[in-house]
């Protein structure tokens, strides 16, 4: 059991706590002024569940989250936060309760946002360390207060339209120059196995709706197949099949919720020639059938994150 988080105990956790729920009225992703900054409240504990989340960060002010991602749990609370550089199929549950909601903010990545920083942060001739999908760093005043500043002009179009980009470089830069920046640093460069495995993740993102064999994924990352469902493994957790399977469950769940599309219209949609199928495996992620999940997201009111997000064509 995951111990409850107080954020009441941390005036500079409280101060962030009271912005977020200022901007997340509803269950679920609210939307802000500013595209790249979404806020999830959770009102209530959730179980184990499958999420997809691509590159960002997410910085929780109050509640705690955990993520499984094969064998290895992250936890993020108000003095710890997450950095994904890939797209990533996981499981998570939240601890929550009405009285202290989950409360968090999730900054998409802005790959020409993060070139620029790379470029003009780049200490020329350190050792960087071998790159990871998924980044746990310590929250420190700095990153603390850039989010705060983010948030204060978040809830305004006009503020979000001038200020917001620089207020997002800020955060960004600290994630840079914290503790793991050299880690994040790493992972986005993505030089070697690594960025090979990532451009054939993009690829498969972009083009889930598609037939794609492991011999076009692995001809995409330059590799033999062998060599390819090794580093696949290492980088993501899963094999390349089981990635692209999630991806497309996850796709045709957001288009039912989102679009009030039919199973077999979604399935048709993320590449399923065969609708039973597609109900078999999507009973096996999600523990009940397309219908029942609906149903049951649409009682607890909770509004997944934009598949725009995500499924952005590469």
């Amino acid at each position: 059991m995951i111990k409850r988080a107080h954020a009441s105990e941390d005036p500079a956790s409280s101060r962030t706590a009271d912005l977020l729920a200022a901007l997340a009225p509803d269950e679920g992703y609210n939307m802000t002024s500013l595209a790249e900054l979404r806020v999830l409240r959770a009102g209530r504990p959730q179980p184990r569940m499958p999420v997809l989340h691509g590159p960002g960060i997410l910085l929780v002010a109050q509640g705690r989250k955990r993520d499984y991602l094969a064998d290895e749990a992250s936890e993020s609370d108000a003095q710890h936060y997450r950095m994904l550089t890939l797209t990533l199929p996981f499981v998570c549950e939240i601890e929550a309760t009405e009285d202290e909601p989950l409360l968090a903010a999730h900054l998409r990545l802005d790959p020409v946002l993060m070139t620029e920083l790379l470029r003009e942060t780049d200490p020329r001739g350190a050792e960087l360390p071998a790159p990871q999908a998924r980044i746990a760093a310590t929250m420190d005043e700095h990153m603390r207060t850039s989010l705060q500043r983010l948030l204060e002009v978040a809830g305004d179009a006009t503020e979000s339209r001038v200020l917001g980009r620089s207020l997002l470089r800020e955060i960004f830069f600290r994630a840079l120059s914290g503790a793991q920046g050299s880690l994040l640093r790493a992972s986005l460069i993505g030089k070697g196995r690594f960025g090979d495995v990532a451009r054939a993740l993009r690829l498969m993102v972009a083009r889930h709706m598609q037939p794609l064999t492991v011999a076009r994924m692995a001809k995409e990352a330059d590799m033999s197949v062998p060599v390819f469902h090794v580093h696949f493994r290492t980088a993501t957790g899963s094999s390349p099949l089981q990635y692209l399977k999630a991806i497309r469950l996850h796709r045709a769940r957001m288009l039912m919720q989102r679009y009030g599309l039919s199973a077999v219209s979604a399935s048709g949609q993320v590449g399923y020639e065969s609708a039973p199928q597609f109900n078999r495996e999507f009973k096996r992620m999600f523990g009940m059938p397309p219908a029942e999940e609906l149903q049951r997201i649409k009682r607890g009111g909770f509004a997944l994150q934009p598949e725009e997000e995500i499924f952005i064509p590469s």
